[in-house]
């Protein structure tokens, strides 16, 4: 099979402006010999943007943060993709809190992989459960891929937009993460780890961001139903299809974490 020069993507950008990202990801596509094209979708809906040849924005919900981004571009693209061919979904954060160099590096290799695929399959990170939850849900792996940025052919996009439509059901209603209502769906060894992550800033697993949004319930049962999501669409596509690792061994797995203290290193001197 060649090797496609060509892929299309689904960008959720919020810290940095849809055209920013654009000719970020440029710059790491050229090293690869690929060029990029498709939809960015600017969740701080900044109006107007005038954006290069091949790409178009799109304004977003922002209803599930990375996911409803990734959902709504996927409903563009969807239609006119083919079969077997890969589609790279990331959110900015790949370049605020990530080296976006290594890890596309690592990635973008697996176009090939992913085309070939007739099941679902996606390709990305790999974590493991180590608190709480031990594994995965729906498929009883004890992975799952970090949705930060990672590759995923059509049959893989069609259940991302299937766990997008139902996570109402499962999750229970909007903002009420601090009822017992809210995750009624899941699994309590689940349903405790998603709260746990954003409730509880001293947490082992916790978000990041926690300590900053303790206050706002809306924020925290939006940003544990992206979770939830990340979770979901590897649960989905691990039961009967394909996870492909870009950090299948103990060594790429230390070269990926030495590359990301690196960046942190670098942007805290302003070099990146």
């Amino acid at each position: 099979m060649t090797a496609r020069q060509e892929l299309r993507c689904v960008v959720c950008a919020y810290d940095l402006a849809p055209t920013e990202v654009v000719k970020r990801l440029g710059v790491i596509a050229a090293r690869e010999g690929l060029r990029l094209h498709g939809i960015v979708v600017d969740n701080r809906r900044r109006v107007g943007t005038l954006m290069p040849e091949g790409w178009s924005a799109l304004d977003g919900s922002n209803t599930l943060m990375d996911f409803s981004a990734y959902a709504e571009g996927a409903r563009r693209i969807l239609p006119t993709l083919s079969a077997r061919e890969s589609v790279l979904l990331l959110n900015d954060s790949v370049f605020s809190k990530h080296h976006a160099g290594h890890h596309l590096g690592a990635l973008l290799p697996y176009m090939q992989r992913i085309d070939a695929m007739a099941c679902p399959a996606i390709a990305g990170r790999v974590d493991r459960y180590v608190d709480q939850c031990y594994a995965n849900p729906w498929s009883g792996l004890p992975v799952y891929v970090s949705s930060f940025a990672f590759l995923a052919n059509a049959p893989a996009l069609a259940r991302l937009l299937d766990c997008c439509d139902s996570v109402d059901t499962v999750m229970g209603p909007a903002g009420a993460i601090d009822t017992e209502a809210w995750g009624a769906g899941l699994t309590l060894p689940f349903r405790e780890f998603l709260r746990t992550h954003v409730t509880m800033p001293r947490a082992a697993s916790v978000w990041y961001q926690a300590a900053r949004w303790q206050s706002n319930p809306d924020v925290l049962d939006r940003k544990a139903r992206c979770v939830y999501l990340e979770h979901r669409l590897s649960g989905e596509v691990g039961r009967d299809g394909v996870i492909f690792s870009i950090h299948a061994s103990p060594r790429a797995t230390l070269r990926a974490v030495v590359a990301d203290q690196w960046a942190k290193v670098g942007r805290r001197l302003g070099q990146r």
